[in-house]
């Protein structure tokens, strides 16, 4: 006697746009089952997302004070799904961006610290720059010359050995221009070699001479303006807000040449270049550094990774600013979000920081899922009494970091109620935890495979 057994294996897979374990998968042809036919789980696999913290309405909004005598700064996070890392990052954007021009010198960094958020702040100073010089000399007092007489090229440049990363800053140069010149003042990531060429393309944001105005440079594309270039001017590229402007001084008025948003994860440098011997003179290269930087054994200035706390700057040769009062304060919802046990926090210091007492919620991975679809089987429930169509309840999960598993070579095949045969297209899903709720996953988070027979 022979037995023909029909089998059909069907893969289930969540979709991007599914954030939850409740999904659905539609097949372009209809499948279709034996009367009194039998359904199991093979297998199930699920990967937990990292973003479980809630931000709405109720727990989004602070303010701060960076010194009495300024105004209380409220502070906005987008609404939202967070990671640790993700909240902290947004945190750090948003309390920085509502810093405005009477904190030029003042910065958060928000960091986390095993779990906890810790708010940073330091307020750094404008300083001489500290340059490397290549076919350029200081004459005295910061003024700055190419040696020699006239080039073809810009092989006399300078620039700072210390560069500006996150959105707070400026660097600022006075130029003396002898008829027209030719010059490039700007920022710039990668620095030159010794004894190369410094030219117009080697700079990401300039501003350069043509014809007696100001043209400049944002990247790859060049823009001239109507600003005319005149002896004593001073040139100014702050950094703030995400933003780069670049603005001119002068004893008639000031311009603004260009604004622009730029990357907070770049790292420029600032420097100047020029082809002429006596018809250009830099005069007081000064920067207001980053209020915090990291170095490496060699002593070049990284860009910042979110986890690290940072060594504030180094104020041995500089001016320290005067101490003010700086402040938070935390209403109710947003305190509790970040495991602050106070309302408001102050400290008066050039430099510090508000730890908080508890740390961030944890990501809770699931024990135990009960899978559910919309296939009518006969299993039922004590919690609701009756006949639910549940899957299989997976007692216990193989757990590999944020994905769960489970595995089985025999599954346990569960009567559906078929008494006829039947067809479908569409399989429901729903993944709950022991106490009914369902999973938050990343996207195309739940993989499974069911057996029919």
């Amino acid at each position: 006697m022979c037995y023909i057994i029909n089998m059909k294996l069907i893969r289930l897979i969540s979709s991007e746009e599914n954030s939850t374990t409740a999904f659905e998968n539609t097949f372009y042809e209809d499948i279709f089952i034996e009367p009194k036919s039998k359904i199991g789980l093979v297998n199930l696999s699920l990967t937990i997302s990292d973003q479980n913290i809630d931000v709405n309405n109720t727990n989004n909004t602070f303010s701060f004070k960076t010194a009495n005598a300024r105004g209380e700064r409220t502070v906005a996070l987008t609404e939202g799904s967070y990671s640790q890392e993700g909240l902290v990052s947004e945190l750090f954007k948003q309390m920085n961006s509502v810093l405005d021009a009477t904190d030029t010198f003042f910065m958060w960094k928000p960091i986390l610290s095993s779990g906890k958020v810790i708010i940073q702040f330091n307020t750094s100073q404008r300083k001489a720059c500290e340059l490397t010089l290549n076919n350029m000399e200081n004459y005295g007092d910061r003024e700055y010359r190419r040696e020699g007489g006239n080039q073809a090229t810009f092989s006399s440049y300078a620039h700072t050995k210390l560069p500006i990363t996150y959105g707070v800053g400026d660097h600022r140069i006075s130029l003396f221009q002898n008829s027209d010149k030719d010059f490039i003042i700007g920022l710039f990531e990668i620095q030159p070699q010794p004894n190369s060429i410094f030219a117009l393309e080697n700079y990401d944001i300039a501003v350069y001479n043509s014809a007696g105005k100001y043209n400049y440079k944002v990247n790859d594309v060049t823009t001239a303006t109507d600003v005319d270039i005149a002896n004593d001017d001073l040139i100014v590229f702050f950094s703030n807000e995400g933003q780069i402007e670049c603005r001119v001084y002068n004893d008639d008025d000031d311009d603004q040449i260009f604004t622009t948003a730029y990357n907070f994860k770049n790292i420029y440098h600032f420097g100047f270049s020029t082809k002429n011997g006596n018809g250009v003179f830099f005069q007081k290269p000064e920067i207001t550094p980053d209020p915090f930087y990291k170095s490496d054994l060699h002593g070049i200035t990284k860009v910042h990774e979110l986890d690290d706390e940072y060594n504030f700057f180094d104020y041995s040769n500089l001016d320290v600013p005067n101490p003010t009062v700086v402040s938070i304060t935390l209403p109710s919802g947003l305190r509790e979000l970040l495991g602050y046990t106070q309302a408001k926090y102050e400290i008066k210091q050039t430099s510090g920081k508000f730890p908080a007492s508890k740390p961030l919620d944890v990501i809770h991975l699931p024990s135990s899922v009960i899978v559910e679809t919309d296939l009518v089987v006969n299993s039922y429930d004590g919690n609701t009494h009756r006949r639910r169509n549940i899957l299989a309840v997976v007692p216990t999960l193989y757990q590999d970091d944020h994905n769960l598993v489970y595995q089985t070579d025999h599954p346990l095949m569960i009567e559906m109620s078929n008494t006829e045969a039947r067809l479908f297209n569409s399989i429901n899903v729903r993944i709950l935890t022991i106490d009914e709720n369902l999973i938050r996953v990343k996207s195309k988070g739940v993989s499974m495979t069911i057996l029919i027979e």
